[in-house]
């Protein structure tokens, strides 16, 4: 298990760097140590990186994209947008 997908409402930018910085803070430690790791924010309208991180579109999450993940983690999880786990 290398691969993991971390699934978010919002996650920091250029511009708002604070935003969800806790989130960004435990998915830096995940790639320290040694995970690939890739973030899918609701709130992005498109692909960009956040220092070294992926970060991808809610409009990304298709069991086909999700599938090519070890492990999915939530992070605060708002049933608006993360029902679709359950």
């Amino acid at each position: 298990m290398n691969n993991i997908l971390v699934v978010c409402q919002d996650y920091p930018d250029d511009a708002h760097p604070y935003k969800m910085a806790w989130a960004h803070t435990r998915n830096v430690f995940y790639q320290s140590a040694g995970l690939s790791t890739t973030v899918c924010s609701f709130s992005a309208t498109s692909g960009y990186t956040f220092q070294s991180l992926p970060v991808v579109p809610g409009s990304m999450l298709t069991r086909d994209f999700v599938s090519k993940f070890d492990l999915v983690a939530l992070h605060s999880p708002n049933m608006r947008n993360h029902l679709w786990a359950l």
